[in-house]
């Protein structure tokens, strides 16, 4: 088959049961499509047309950006056919393939955007039904795209397919209530579904009977991924998410992390006092001022074989699809914990038991009054703490109580009482699961202090290889720390154009911006340097690694370190070669200082054929016009 209406074949890219899928080329807008094909042998019954048509047509409905996009439908020569966007990337069943598994975050994430193409679905009553990593794509741009929705249904009391699919689906991927009458399965079957790509995602299998939850087949991965599990996969559909709206924001919430909800504490407003106090400022009232926080990020939950129960996923359907409870022998399945009772329990009996209830009695209590859940203050939560701590407590109690004295000594602030807090519950409980967040802590109020900068940077840098820490805030803290540190007259005299155009590069930085950098504060730069150089190495987020590489390329230059200013440049050139930054005008302007006139000729010119239409095109035309003067 050569070509099908107004498109050209291209090539076979995969075929199943119900029709092949074909790359093919629009011949009226030249672009690249999927085009799926009706096998001849199916276009005699009457049903799979039907079944075929119904795709198209469902699909049409959802315009979202994490579904695929239909474009057209037809017949030629007797063939059933539609087209489709052409995703540019793999399948998370081709992924899983490649890598095995997924870092927690990673899936969590690439779910999140699946929650939000399929609640698009459930909004307009279409249920997917076949939920799986084959039928989830990836673009080159990690956007995730749900696709194949020819077993879907609409809710709505419109025409559906049964005679034939009273059970059809994925068995692995199938919530009970489809192996029994798939005529009733609704938006949770799609989200047991979910769930049970999330374990997959994550450990690289399919849970079976029973299994163990993330958490212990996976350290590292946080509790509360048990949790949404667990929930997910409830036999019960009664028991599960009851909207994927639900369920997205339970994964969202994973990805933030436990974090206290009072807006003044955390370790941000006490080094946000440093930093003013250190420039010589007076702090106005909590009331004037807004102090930037840093919320705590996901840490991994302790891993003690006491404390996590074996999950089990049931290998036989329900006997209805929507059993009856009572009260005496089902308990709803709530966000908690999984209990820490050794005895097993089935999900169908169990009432979980939240991880906090095991804490003493005051310092629970301690902890809600700075929660502000009971109108309290933190007065009144230290001195619950205090007393607490004259009891012989087990190491993850004392652990809980000095965090929590840090959390309120930073609060105050009072770094090097919080300091000393933050260690203090390293040391109680070292695999305990405040550990991750206590050092995180520790190792920003280090980089705030002079005398222990480069410690609190080698903290940071354990850190962040053994956990998986959420980047949302740690990353633009540290990048504004960063900026904090350089001299503001120097970055905006290197933004403006003054180098090469005002007094000219060879007179050297320090004439250039006027005295700006001065002798004492290229320590601060220095550290500046090293703070975007962490960034640029651990950073998961594109835009945050493309600024801190350029910003690092200039501070560099402010040290006169010409050679790693260039090599930051071309690192970011090479990682991002549709960047907006004018990487190749600071490169042309280090090659005109260092008199290499050809390269820096070169450096311009390339800039002009990357980016013709920049507003710093004209920059870059009057640096070639001074050279060829020259």
């Amino acid at each position: 088959m050569n070509r099908i209406g107004s498109y050209t074949i291209l090539q076979k890219l995969a075929e199943g049961g119900m029709g092949a899928v074909y790359i093919g080329i629009q011949e009226t807008l030249g672009r690249k499509v999927a085009i799926k094909v009706l096998p001849a042998y199916l276009k005699e019954f009457e049903e799979f047309v039907e079944r075929f048509e119904r795709e198209a047509k469902i699909v049409a409905q959802l315009n979202h950006p994490n579904i695929i996009q239909m474009i057209d439908r037809g017949q030629w020569e007797g063939n059933y056919y539609f087209v489709m966007e052409f995703v540019d990337g793999k399948s998370l069943a081709d992924l899983i393939k490649q890598k095995k598994t997924l870092a927690w975050s990673e899936a969590v994430k690439i779910l999140c955007q699946v929650c939000e193409g399929l609640q698009c679905a459930h909004e307009r009553k279409v249920v997917h039904r076949d939920i799986k990593p084959g039928n989830i794509m990836l673009d080159e741009h990690g956007t995730a795209k749900l696709t194949d929705f020819g077993i879907s249904c609409m809710k709505d009391g419109q025409t559906r397919i049964t005679r034939t699919m009273a059970s059809m689906g994925t068995p692995d991927y199938m919530a009970p209530e489809q192996l029994t009458d798939v005529k009733t399965a609704d938006g949770r079957a799609d989200i047991y579904s979910l769930g049970i790509v999330l374990h997959e995602l994550i450990t690289g299998k399919t849970p079976k009977g029973v299994f163990d939850p993330p958490s212990v087949a996976v350290p590292g991965t946080p509790k509360s991924i048990d949790r949404i599990l667990q929930r997910c996969i409830q036999q019960n559909r009664e028991d599960r998410y009851q909207t994927v709206e639900e369920l997205h924001r339970a994964l969202k919430r994973s990805l933030q992390g436990p974090s206290f909800r009072k807006p003044l504490l955390g370790v941000a407003a006490m080094l946000f006092g440093l930093v003013a106090l250190a420039a010589g400022w007076s702090l106005r009232s909590r009331e004037d001022v807004a102090i930037p926080r840093v919320s705590s990020p996901q840490l991994p939950d302790a891993i003690e074989a006491p404390r996590t129960e074996p999950m089990v996923r049931p290998t036989l359907p329900v006997s209805s699809p929507t059993p009856t409870k009572t009260p005496e022998t089902s308990t709803p399945v709530s966000d908690s914990p999984v209990p820490s009772s050794p005895a097993r329990r089935t999900p169908e009996t169990s009432t979980p038991v939240s991880d906090r209830d095991y804490l003493h009695p005051k310092i629970l209590q301690a902890e809600n009054e700075i929660l502000c859940l009971q109108g309290g203050s933190l007065s009144k939560a230290t001195t619950l703490i205090e007393e607490a701590m004259k009891d012989d407590l087990s190491p993850r109690d004392r652990a809980e109580a000095h965090f929590l004295l840090g959390e309120i000594a930073a609060d105050r602030p009072d770094p090097n009482t919080a300091y000393k807090e933050y260690d203090a519950c390293i040391q109680a409980d070292p695999k305990g699961e405040r550990v991750c967040l206590a050092r995180m802590k520790k190792g920003l109020i280090q980089i705030a202090m002079a005398n222990k900068f480069d410690e609190g940077l080698e903290t940071l840098r354990d850190l962040f290889e053994e956990c998986d820490l959420s980047q949302a805030e740690i990353v633009p803290f540290l990048m504004q720390e960063a900026k904090n540190r350089l001299p503001s007259s120097s970055m905006e005299a290197l933004s403006s154009g003054i180098r090469g155009q005002v007094q000219g590069l060879t007179r050297g930085v320090g004439k250039v911006v006027g005295g700006v950098v001065k002798p004492d504060r290229s320590q601060e730069i220095e550290r500046a340097c090293a703070l975007l150089r962490f960034v640029a190495d651990y950073c998961r987020q594109a835009a945050e690694r493309e600024e801190a590489l350029f910003d690092l390329g200039r501070a560099h230059y402010l040290l006169r370190q010409t050679d790693k200013s260039l090599q930051a440049s071309l690192e970011l050139l090479s990682d991002y070669p549709g960047t907006d930054y004018p990487v190749e005008l600071e490169m042309g302007s280090i090659y005109e200082e260092l008199r290499e006139k050809d390269k820096a000729m070169e450096s311009y010119r390339s800039f002009l054929r990357r980016k013709p239409d920049s507003p710093h095109a004209e920059r870059a035309r009057k640096g070639i016009e001074n050279l060829q003067q020259n």
